[in-house]
């Protein structure tokens, strides 16, 4: 349920939010989004799911296991 395209870019934003502060909960909703927005038919949306998502995901999640830099 919801637009494809704001699911895509709701999914950009919670990711950038994994990286600036290392949210496990933020990383999975965005990827609950990007899964959404990818299986809604949204381009852009498959590509990154197809090509860089596992890689970005374990990015993110060596980035939530260092923790915080505060």
């Amino acid at each position: 349920h919801g637009d494809p395209e704001a699911q895509y870019f709701m999914f950009i934003e919670l990711h950038g939010r994994v990286i600036e502060h290392g949210q496990q909960s933020d990383l999975d909703q965005a990827e609950r989004l990007l899964k959404a927005s990818a299986a809604a038919g949204y381009a852009d949306a498959q590509k990154h799911l197809n090509d860089s998502w596992p890689f970005v995901k374990a990015a993110a999640e060596r980035r939530i296991a260092r923790g915080t830099a505060s």
